[in-house]
């Protein structure tokens, strides 16, 4: 992917208007991926929105994670779980939290989207 920072910032505060968190990053990923269905693809992501609609796991975790697995699909699964994992420590160490009812009063949901974002961009 070769987003810049500009760029990033402002898909998602256009994005983040009509869109969830995992939306928004699949949706800036996807389209610099060239992925052959993305539309079947970005209909998944609506569901989770909200922290799948209760509050858990933040939405732009789970499409950071649902990217990297995209992008490293002829990793093993060892090595896939480890960038997976390492999303997931990137984001805990930033957020302390992957709850997104604990995250989206903070109003930080912008924020949290490009963090991973740009992770997903350190991975290449």
């Amino acid at each position: 992917m070769k987003l810049c920072e500009k760029e990033i910032e402002k898909l998602v505060n256009e994005m983040h208007k009509q869109k969830n968190c995992c939306e928004c990053v699949l949706e800036i990923c996807s389209g610099e991926m060239n992925l052959k269905n993305k539309k079947e693809f970005e209909s998944l992501a609506r569901f989770f929105g909200s922290g799948l609609n209760s509050g858990c796991v933040c939405g732009a975790l789970i499409g950071a994670i649902l990217i990297s697995d995209l992008k490293n699909k002829n990793l093993g699964k060892a090595e896939a779980y480890a960038i997976s994992n390492r999303l997931h420590q990137k984001f805990v160490e930033r957020n302390k939290v992957i709850c997104c009812r604990i995250l989206k009063p903070q109003k930080r949901c912008n924020e949290i989207v490009k963090n991973m974002i740009a992770d997903l961009l350190e991975i290449d």
